[in-house]
């Protein structure tokens, strides 16, 4: 590893400093009682997951994806943070009615087309894939039926790292600038800085943006990026 690339190595200390969360990850805090009972239950490979082993994946993820450059991992690192709620889920907190056909008006167009698919394909993985189009589409990427079985995603960490890089490089939502093609990378590679841009394209909005903005900085402080 060179000199350069070791200066931007992500380690358990590293994120443990800069997203001030020491102590045990993957809790399933945040989304009540009710919720953290049944994370601990269902997803005890993802429940307080071993960080040496979470870091491992994470990295690998990332070269497989090829978001390599600092600022790329500076931005994928600030989103996923605050996408899993600070590190402790690896599903969306809410049961998923909101993606029902009879309540979401895009429902339908992304494949939700049966009472049950919002709790089915809600979202899922550190940046959380939703809607039953998008599980078809990282389906036949990875090779493994998550229509049938949406939950392993959240249930193996490797899946729940892999969706958010395959997310990031080829599903994004901003696809005519700078003709990224969902391909989140290329924005970052255009306006380095601009986590307003990167957020909307992983959730449409601007939800968390202060926090995703705070992260971000942070990372580029330690990293001292200019």
């Amino acid at each position: 590893m060179s000199i350069v690339n070791k200066k931007y190595q992500i380690t358990t200390d590293f994120l443990e400093k800069v997203m001030n969360k020491t102590g045990k990850w993957f809790n399933g805090k945040g989304g009540g009682k009710t919720f953290e009972e049944n994370f601990i239950l269902n997803y005890p490979n993802i429940y307080q997951i071993d960080k040496t082993l979470f870091v491992s994946l994470l990295n690998s993820s990332l070269k497989k994806f090829n978001i390599t450059t600092p600022y790329q991992k500076a931005h994928f690192l600030a989103q996923c943070f605050h996408e899993s709620a600070g590190f402790e889920s690896t599903l969306e907190f809410s049961s998923g009615i909101n993606y029902e056909p009879d309540v979401h008006k895009d429902a339908i167009k992304n494949g939700n087309t049966k009472k049950g698919d919002g709790s089915k394909y809600k979202g899922r993985g550190l940046i959380q894939l939703t809607w039953k189009n998008n599980y078809i589409k990282f389906s036949k990427y990875e090779g493994v039926d998550f229509v049938a079985n949406s939950d392993l995603i959240a249930q193996n960490m490797k899946y729940s790292i892999d969706v958010s890089c395959w997310f990031w490089s080829f599903n994004g939502g901003i696809y005519k600038k700078y003709n990224a093609n969902g391909d989140i990378n290329i924005l970052i590679d255009n306006e380095k800085d601009n986590v307003t841009l990167v957020t909307k394209a992983v959730n449409g909005g601007r939800s968390g943006l202060e926090h995703r903005i705070s992260i971000f900085n942070k990372i580029k402080e330690e990293w001292e990026l200019e």
